[in-house]
């Protein structure tokens, strides 16, 4: 496949772009999670990128396989499971 052939399918703009490290994708696609050196994880819905959860968290961040929960951590090592449905 050659890059010039793929299309963009959605273009949006985050807040404080500059500052994201990490990005990950829900396993239903209908949420992105990012967080970066500013010590915050922020869930957003997709596309629509409304800002749905600010927590505490720091480098990698991931999702449950089901979507509901996150694992983030803090820059002391403190791991931290999160419920995104409350």
């Amino acid at each position: 496949m050659e890059l010039a052939t793929v299309k963009e399918k959605y273009s949006f703009q985050l807040e404080n772009a500059k500052d994201i490290h990490v990005l990950a994708v829900s396993p239903k696609g209908d949420k992105i999670m990012t967080t970066g050196f500013h010590g915050n994880t922020i869930v957003y819905s997709f596309p629509e990128c409304k800002e749905i959860k600010r927590m505490s968290g720091y480098g990698n961040v991931q999702f449950s396989p089901d979507g509901k929960s996150a694992l983030t951590f803090t820059k002391n090592g403190r791991m931290m499971l999160w419920d995104l449905d409350k």
